[in-house]
């Protein structure tokens, strides 16, 4: 057994084997055993624990220590296994740097420096209990849980993108609905409108032309049955031409031959053309053509019909006895404009807008405080466009409406 002497003794023998070459391994060994046997002995008596089999952790200045205990002797393990095994040293360094492994022995850390690094807003995560405590802690939760808001926030985002877009689909498609069902309802009336229409001047004209062919009407009132035939005869011509027109404008075929044309004389035309409407109603047209300064490049029989189409609709609302104004007027570079203004009762401003609108007309469809198919104004809308410019109306004092046409010069490319 050893005793207090024995490590002169080994020290000696060590010297005096190494001065004669190597040492010899036995010593190297009993030098070992000797040392490892007084620091077992030194443990244990600083440590006493259980006489039964088993392990136990110690720590001893500081120094973690296993004992292990079997058929009555004290096995020493090297100190601190867990940290100075390659494996485990491996792990600790591939922890991420917000996370803090620590161990313990009961409510002592095995390792203070690490236990004192933990902040106030350490989080523990997990802890296993056995022979020693180890605890994994995040020593800055935000960075923890900076991966996961993000995710949440992505997450989040997606939700609401497709949220929206839902929202957006379903707006959009009762939008279209009631698109679709407004269209619908304006095209019935305007089928209503267009029979109505058609139908009032064929029923007078085959009254008119039945009263002649039988003889029944003679001298003045046949002259006169004569002229009216003329009047409808040109409505049926100027409803069915705006039907036509609007017909290939929604099927995309409607086109504009563009040429220079004496726009005074094209007015004073059209103007006499309404003047036998107008005339026994004691309405009366003026016009009055400013000189121009170019001639304009335009599609004469298309600026025609808008002006009709406007002259059409100030005949259908001036009172008996009034003026409808035709005046056409040089805006130099911008073009040429026409005004035509009467002195009806005027459209009311919320309808400024709309009256050029394909079927919308002005009033009750049922009571047919108007007439007409409500395309007149759209195709007055759609000839201005054509030819590069607008139309628009207001309200001049003290009553009435004036509609105005303006217009380039030349057409658009």
């Amino acid at each position: 057994w050893p005793s207090a002497v024995t490590p002169v003794i080994l020290a000696r023998a060590r010297d005096l084997s190494g001065s004669k070459g190597p040492v010899p391994e036995i010593l190297l060994k009993s030098q070992d055993a000797w040392q490892a046997a007084e620091l077992r002995r030194a443990l244990v008596e600083r440590h006493p624990g259980p006489a039964a089999d088993g392990d136990e952790w110690v720590l001893d200045d500081g120094q973690l220590w296993l004992l292990r205990r079997k058929n009555g002797e004290v096995l020493l393990a090297d100190p601190d296994p867990a940290f100075k095994n390659p494996a485990a040293s491996g792990l600790l360094s591939a922890l991420p740097p917000w996370m803090t492994l620590t161990l313990w022995k009961g409510d002592q850390p095995l390792h203070p420096e690490r236990a004192a690094a933990a902040t106030p807003r350490a989080r523990l995560l997990a802890e296993y209990r056995g022979l020693l405590r180890v605890r994994a802690e995040a020593g800055d939760p935000d960075k923890l849980y900076a991966p996961l808001r993000n995710e949440i926030g992505w997450a989040s985002g997606i939700i609401g993108t497709a949220t929206l877009a839902a929202g957006g689909g379903l707006w959009l498609s009762r939008r279209a609905l009631r698109r679709e069902q407004r269209l619908h309802l304006l095209k019935s009336q305007f089928v209503a409108s267009v029979s109505h229409e058609l139908r009032a001047p064929i029923g007078s004209v085959r009254l008119m032309a039945e009263a002649l062919a039988a003889g029944t009407v003679e001298g003045e009132a046949a002259r006169t049955f004569h002229h009216l035939l003329a009047q409808e005869g040109a409505r049926l011509s100027s409803l069915i031409e705006n039907v036509l027109d609007f017909a290939r404008i929604e099927s995309g075929r409607k086109t504009y031959q563009f040429e220079e044309t004496d726009l005074p004389a094209l007015l004073r035309d059209t103007v006499a053309l309404l003047e036998p409407r107008a005339a026994p109603r004691g309405i009366r047209l003026g016009l009055e053509c400013l000189p121009l300064s170019q001639v304009p490049e335009l599609d004469a029989p298309a600026i025609q019909q808008a002006v009709m189409n406007l002259l059409d609709n100030a005949l259908k609302f001036s009172p008996d006895n009034s003026r409808i104004t035709v005046t056409l007027t040089d805006r130099g570079t911008h073009g040429w404009s026409l005004s035509i203004a009467d002195e009806g009762p005027g459209i009311p401003p919320e309808e400024h807008v709309r009256i050029f609108e394909r079927f919308h007309r002005l009033g009750n469809e049922l009571r047919r405080e108007t007439q007409g198919a409500g395309i007149g104004l759209s195709l007055v809308a759609h000839i201005a466009g054509g030819h590069g410019g607008t139309v628009a109306v207001k309200n001049p004092m003290p009553k009435g409406s004036c509609f105005t046409l303006t217009i380039p010069w030349h057409p658009p490319l």
